[in-house]
């Protein structure tokens, strides 16, 4: 108690003492917070489609064309070991209007088997169906947000809306996880049949992506390799593709996180050590301030080793109480960047605070303010008492 004693008698100092301390402290907890909320995010993500999802892409060159998928490389896809299920899937974006309300929303092409593949919830009618599918018929599934923009609290099923220049008829509304907010790039989402988008796009069979399932024993890194060069293969050699897992997302995620990490945590380092030196620095001037009350200590029975440890324990506690504000701190600028990113992409994801973090960061803390008040504490504890006593 005697040692926070010490730091209220001087609050403004005490305080700009602890500054290194909290920046440091803050930063690592804030960082390594915000990097573990979003590898929980991503983790949740793979959970909510089903964690045995890949998809297939076409890359982009400037200097040389790329042929499309086709509708035929699903045949092609489903025959691979391990691989449980193929859907096409098309995207385009579109301007929907119903009545005098209107919202630019992204269309998907998509198979009535879409919606176990993608996990989609669907709260009020029904999805694509085979009928649907062959027929290409105008039938939409939306998304309850765009449901809401266009009708408000009405109930859209059966209703007729515009999409682009086509008319089309409500026959089902879903609840887009936040996952799923990710992976569409928004919130107003229109899924039809596959076989409309590429009818009315002129594609005559091509695709944008082709989703697959794949069992558990399913080998992974056989199937990114040799599939992308089967597929060209299928092209003539006139198209390069790509495979992905969404597990994949967990360590890239991780590898991201992982860098970050250190980055800061170079730079938090070296707040601490300022920190560090900053408690220094003010302890030989708390010592020289109070040479007579070391002298008066001493001279009545305190011995060396009393002084040395009132004194580290003062360190301890600035440091201590910094490490305590830049937990504080790290954990408002967690909330505060999450926030931001939800302001940014409409995507909401959960806090999640480090314990190994907080915990490492305020026994560091703790250390390196009993590292640095070493020196101080023992030349206190040195002092003659007839020579402090002098500055009475």
């Amino acid at each position: 108690m005697l040692a926070f004693g010490a730091l209220g008698r001087h609050k403004l100092r005490s305080l700009l003492t602890m500054l290194g301390m909290i920046i440091g402290v803050g930063g690592v907890i804030g960082v390594v917070s915000i990097g573990e909320s979003a590898k929980g995010f991503v983790s949740n993500t793979i959970q909510s489609y089903g964690a045995n999802l890949g998809f297939i892409n076409k890359r982009y060159f400037r200097n040389r064309p790329c042929k499309s998928l086709h509708m035929r490389d699903c045949k092609l896809v489903k025959k691979q070991d391990g691989v449980i299920d193929v859907t096409p899937y098309l995207f385009t974006g579109r301007k929907v209007t119903f009545g005098n309300s209107s919202k630019q929303a992204r269309v998907f092409g998509v198979a009535p088997s879409s919606r176990l593949m993608l996990n989609l919830n669907l709260t009020s009618g029904r999805f694509l169906n085979s009928v649907d599918y062959k027929k290409r018929s105008r039938v939409a599934v939306l998304t309850k947000s765009l449901a809401e923009e266009l009708f408000d609290k009405g109930n859209p099923i059966g209703e007729r809306i515009r999409v682009g220049n086509d008319r089309f008829t409500v026959i089902g509304l879903c609840k887009l996880t936040e996952a799923q907010k990710l992976i569409n790039g928004s919130v107003h989402c229109i899924y039809c049949p596959a076989t409309w988008v590429q009818h009315t796009r002129g594609l005559f069979g091509k695709v944008s992506r082709i989703l697959f399932t794949y069992d558990n024993d399913c080998d992974i890194p056989s199937l990114v390799t040799t599939l992308p060069a089967k597929l060209s293969a299928a092209h003539k050699f006139r198209g390069d593709y790509s495979v992905r897992v969404l597990s994949d997302l967990v360590e890239k995620v991780s590898e991201m996180t992982m860098i970050l990490t250190l980055a800061i945590a170079a730079i938090a380092g070296i707040a601490l050590l300022v920190g560090g030196i900053g408690i220094m620095n003010i302890m030989l001037v708390s010592v020289a301030e109070r040479t007579s009350e070391i002298g008066l200590r001493k001279a009545i029975g305190a011995k060396n080793s009393d002084i040395l440890r009132q004194f580290l324990a003062e360190s301890a506690a600035v440091s201590l109480v910094g490490g305590a504000l830049g937990t504080i701190c790290g954990a408002l600028l967690t909330q505060t960047g999450l926030v931001l990113i939800e302001m940014k992409t409409n995507i909401s994801i959960p806090l999640r605070l480090s314990p190994l973090a907080i915990s490492v960061a305020l026994i560091t803390s703790i250390t390196i303010g009993l590292f640095f008040g070493i020196w101080p504490a023992y030349k206190a504890s040195k002092l003659s008492p007839i020579s402090a006593l002098r500055h009475l």
